[in-house]
């Protein structure tokens, strides 16, 4: 069993259905991590991908547990140059 925990790549497959596993085995919050220019929408793409995957009967007992933490898109400019 595991407290809270952080996941991301939430709003792919593989993500979605770790979410699952997790939600449905464990009593913690899940914090999904996701990357979205804006807060706007993101709570509704998650638990879209949930729904379409799982069912509304899935979202509507576990939608409490589910914590959207919102990361502005990445600028690779700020990790330096990857080329060798």
């Amino acid at each position: 069993m595991f407290g809270n925990i952080l996941l991301t790549g939430a709003t792919g497959y593989l993500g979605a259905h770790i979410a699952y596993e997790f939600l449905s085995q464990n009593k913690g919050d899940l914090y999904c991590l996701i990357r979205a220019k804006s807060n706007i929408g993101t709570r509704y793409r998650l638990l879209q991908t949930l729904k379409f995957y799982f069912g509304d009967e899935f979202i509507s007992r576990m939608s409490s547990r589910i914590k959207v933490v919102v990361r502005k898109y990445c600028n690779k400019s700020k990790f330096g140059s990857f080329k060798k």
